[in-house]
């Protein structure tokens, strides 16, 4: 479901966005970098995020 999600808003972005599709790219890390462990709602939560990385023009 969230990997549906980040597919959905990458399309939408690429797509109103002035860097366009070929300088935006997503990949979902929760599962293999989470900020916490998996053990409870609250740090489940914590694992629900959306990084962005700025590497040049």
């Amino acid at each position: 479901m969230l990997e549906d999600f980040g597919e959905n808003s990458e399309s939408w972005s690429a797509g109103s966005s002035a860097a366009g599709s070929k300088t935006l790219y997503t990949q979902g890390i929760g599962d293999t970098q989470p900020v916490a462990p998996n053990d409870t709602d609250e740090n489940k939560h914590k694992n629900r995020r959306v990084e962005f990385v700025i590497v040049g023009r």
